[in-house]
């Protein structure tokens, strides 16, 4: 779920370092209303470590912010991890439009 800490201070993570992804012209009004949407969306018992992970929330608070998206390495990891799990033939056919 979505917690509050200062920047690179929660103690049960391990902080490596940040990563400049520009200004929002957002309020901050507007931005808490973001975080406070975004708190919603995104409970614990939904965290998934290969399909909705902190990267996952990272890259769409990003996109609510109008910041520059995450560089693709961020979350690498899981989303190669979460193709190489897929059961065999799953989505390799576009879908139907109907």
């Amino acid at each position: 779920g979505v917690t509050k800490s200062k920047p690179g201070k929660d103690s049960s993570h391990r902080f490596r370092g940040s990563i400049n992804l520009g200004r929002t012209r957002l309020t901050k009004t507007e931005v808490e209303a973001i975080v406070l949407e975004l708190a919603k969306e995104w409970r614990g018992r939904h965290y998934n470590v290969l399909r909705r992970n902190c990267a996952h929330f990272a890259h769409i608070t990003a996109q609510r912010l109008g910041v520059k998206p995450l560089p693709d390495w961020v979350d690498q990891l899981p989303r190669f991890a979460a193709k190489a799990l897929r059961p065999p033939g799953c989505c390799l056919r576009p879908a139907t439009v109907q």
